[in-house]
């Protein structure tokens, strides 16, 4: 989206388009230099000084791949002179004050962190702010580059791995505890001397999406279990801190004292019909059970650093219980000689508890009281997890729709061929090398390849890392990528498929079967929505957007997802009696709405 918004300001240079341009990054801007600054008034006084630079330079910038990484740059100086300025004239007030009323230091390890990310690259430092100050979780950050989520994950490993040898560990876990704080409303557009408007909500959160249990090690999140000899007993209940409560916010607030007009006052019209709420907000699934939800919001958005070894099951979810906060329940059948080993880099619970659960041949659900239950698949029904998961899958869905047609696709032509990228030439250079040298140049020049095999064990994951490092000669060449993947797949034994639109999969051939299988279902779901569209639409008349939206399916079986916007816009439209989908869907388009159709579902949004 970075990109796209950039391109439309290099197209169209102006105030408006710069301002789009710098709402994408305000939140990260902010948060950075709130993070450095630790005072909100001097955060935003950098921001305004960091947007105000960028304002003044940005014609300088030619590629859209520079800009962000630039932005970021110019954030963490402008905040590091900043607070330099302010400890300076801090210095000469505290000589004024009496010694109790001096300001605490900020810890010698944040001060350290700040000089390290100023040491960064461009490239890695965007994707560290991006990820911990922002909050963006990876499935986002791939998206917008059109990578993988291990590729992603990758960079940032290394970019911590430079900051831990140059700061110590102790610096680098100030990055573990930082929260996204928004920018204040408006703020770029109070840069800019503009007026109206609103800022641009960045959302997102920390969430590292496992791919398939078998392929954990890809993720940089390795887990084995080792069988052990049960002892004798059943296993008691593993129980950690209480649940917290959780407020309801459906209770009714004090009611105001009467007020009598002292004249007749003009009878009010009655009141309109309550507008349907918007159905895509996980608060629509909470309402029903405000705890389970709660337990469900630190699943998902808390974050862990574990590097456990020859821990038993019910140990590791004692130490989860008593780092969230979270009550677990251990299903009296579960077997209780498991010992698991369990490395991650910076993961959800939500994401730590299915590589480790998983394996087990069990699974976890949450309870109405809010507990975790964990136990054998057999004995586990789901509970809100299971909903808030699906939920966020299709919000993902119209952020990836969103993000292609930003990019200049069309809404409408299949995304699932990869012969365009198969088919582009590369300079292969001579030396030594790897499998994971090439996947990580390839990325470089902006192809995508994913090893995508399965791990079971502990030999499973060191017979991956050999795989992976295994050293070959290669001589001076220019071919295709898809030649040059073919040739490292004969060379790993492994075959090559089209995992994504720009993405291709090494991998061993029962998996192969399977990503086709996938893209064949795609496929056949693409033609037979696109057929839908062209079919005549059994309802006629006036509508609401959200009655003419929830009529799609019952008309032509195709699901909707609009955003929030769209739904809360108020637009009505018309449509005739012998229209089709299209035609009500271009009556939208005609009012400044977008749609696409992908994977059998229909996307609309500004």
């Amino acid at each position: 989206m970075s990109k796209e918004l950039f391109l439309e300001y290099k197209k169209q240079p102006g105030r408006p388009t710069l301002a789009r341009l710098l709402e994408r990054h305000q939140d990260a801007v902010y948060s950075l230099c709130l993070q450095v600054l630790r005072h909100p008034q001097d955060a935003e006084d950098a921001c305004q000084e960091v947007l105000l630079e960028v304002s003044r330079q940005v014609d300088a910038i030619e590629e859209p791949v520079s800009f962000a990484g630039w932005l970021y740059r110019t954030a963490i100086h402008t905040a590091l002179d900043v607070r330099r300025k302010r400890g300076r004239q801090r210095v000469r007030e505290a000589k004024a004050r009496r010694p109790s009323e001096t300001e605490t230091p900020q810890p010698e390890r944040d001060v350290a962190l700040h000089e390290g990310l100023a040491g960064l690259d461009d490239t890695s430092r965007m994707l560290v702010v991006e990820h911990y100050f922002s909050q963006r979780p990876l499935r986002e950050l791939a998206a917008e580059r059109g990578c993988s989520e291990v590729a992603v994950w990758k960079r940032i490993q290394s970019a911590r791995e430079r900051l831990k040898k140059t700061l110590g560990s102790a610096a680098l876990s100030g990055l573990e505890g930082i929260a996204k704080v928004p920018a204040p409303t408006g703020l770029v557009r109070k840069a800019l001397g503009l007026t109206g408007g609103s800022a641009m909500a960045v959302k997102g959160g920390i969430t590292l999406a496992i791919l398939a249990p078998l392929v954990l090690a890809a993720a940089s999140i390795l887990v084995y279990v080792r069988q052990e000899q049960p002892p004798s007993g059943t296993p008691a209940v593993q129980k950690s801190t209480a649940a917290i409560p959780f407020p309801d916010p459906l209770l009714p607030l004090p009611s105001a004292p009467a007020v009598f007009p002292l004249s007749p006052q003009p009878a009010k019209p009655p009141p309109a019909a309550p507008r349907k709420p918007y159905p895509f907000k996980m608060a629509s699934l909470g309402g029903s059970n405000a705890v389970a939800a709660h337990t469900w919001a630190i699943l998902s958005s808390k974050r862990l650093d574990l590097n456990e070894e020859g821990a038993s099951l019910a140990e590791f979810l004692e130490k989860i219980g008593k780092l969230t906060g979270l009550t677990f329940r251990l299903n009296p059948t579960l077997k209780a000689g498991e010992r698991i080993a369990l490395q991650t880099g910076l993961s959800s619970v939500d994401d730590c508890l299915q590589a480790v659960v998983g394996l087990g041949d069990n699974d976890f659900e949450i309870l109405p009281d809010g507990t975790v239950h964990v136990g054998p698949k057999t004995a586990i029904t789901g509970g809100f997890e299971r909903e808030a998961r699906k939920m966020e899958a299709i919000v993902q869905e119209l952020r990836n729709a969103r993000d292609l047609m930003n990019g200049g696709w069309d809404g409408l032509r299949d995304l699932q061929d990869a012969s365009v990228m198969k088919a582009r030439k590369i300079s292969i250079p001579q030396g030594e090398s790897s499998l994971e040298e090439e996947v990580d140049r390839m990325f470089e020049d902006q192809i995508f390849v994913r090893v995508d095999v399965p791990v079971h064990d502990l030999e499973g994951i060191t017979a991956y890392k050999n795989m992976m490092n295994r050293r070959f000669l290669q001589a001076v060449e220019e071919r295709t990528v898809g030649e040059h993947v073919e040739q490292l797949a004969r060379m790993s034994g492994l075959v090559v498929v089209a995992a994504d639109r720009n993405v291709l999969c090494l991998t061993t051939e029962d998996k192969a079967a399977d990503y086709r299988a996938q893209n064949d279902q795609r496929r056949r779901a693409y033609e037979e929505s696109s057929s839908a569209l062209e079919k005549a639409y059994r309802e006629s008349g006036a509508f609401t957007v959200p009655d003419f939206l929830d009529s799609i399916p019952r008309s032509v079986g195709l699901r909707v997802v609009p955003s929030e916007e769209v739904w809360d816009s108020g637009a009505t439209l018309t449509l005739p009696p012998g229209a089709t989908l299209r035609d009500g869907l271009d009556l939208l388009k005609a009012q400044g709405y977008r749609w696409a159709l992908r994977d059998g579902k229909i996307f609309v949004f500004k």
